[in-house]
């Protein structure tokens, strides 16, 4: 099961590599399977879907925060980094969503005051693909993640790429985009 809550000790191992497997390892193969060819055209995009859980380590849940804070990290990075090659990246940082995964691990969830359409977030995405490294949907969840990330996540991840592209003799290009809490 993707959602579900459990102490990490209780839980079978199994389950943390299978989050494992589907949101780190999976994304990663999926963006360099389809960048070499959108890179090749000159073009394309890329929304990796991540969540709140990925903001902040939580009881119960940590192992579905962790992965879902590597696809966060790996979405900026490559946001980064693709753009010279005109391809969008984004990372959607979504809170709780109407999805049979979730409503089929907990009747709670149904009565969530926060609860989001899951295609109102895919519209969404699809509108702020290409104007920023990540997007939050939803009023609630941009008030909940200013307390997490008060720093603008563009400028943020231009300075750690120059960084690391001054530490190994890299080309660095700076790279502009909207501020995580732009509607």
């Amino acid at each position: 099961a993707v959602h579900g809550a459990a102490k990490f000790l209780e839980a079978p191992l199994e389950r943390a590599l299978h989050l494992m497997r589907l949101n780190c390892e999976s994304p990663l193969r999926l963006a360099h399977r389809l960048g070499v060819p959108m890179s090749e055209r000159g073009r394309g995009g890329i929304v990796i879907v991540s969540s709140m859980a990925g903001l902040a380590g939580a009881a119960y849940n940590s192992t579905y925060n962790a992965v879902k804070s590597f696809e966060i990290i790996l979405a900026e990075g490559l946001w980064h980094e693709l753009a010279p090659d005109g391809i969008d990246v984004m990372s959607v940082v979504a809170g709780a969503m109407r999805t049979p995964s979730l409503l089929g691990t907990t009747n709670a969830a149904e009565t969530y005051p926060h609860l989001m359409d899951p295609a109102d977030v895919a519209r969404g995405a699809l509108a702020h693909l290409g104007q920023g490294p990540c997007w939050i949907p939803g009023e609630w969840n941009r008030s909940i993640a200013r307390m997490t990330w008060p720093a603008p996540r563009p400028k943020l991840v231009n300075r750690m790429s120059e960084a690391t592209a001054q530490i190994h003799g890299l080309e660095f290009v700076e790279v502009e985009g909207a501020d995580q809490f732009e509607g």
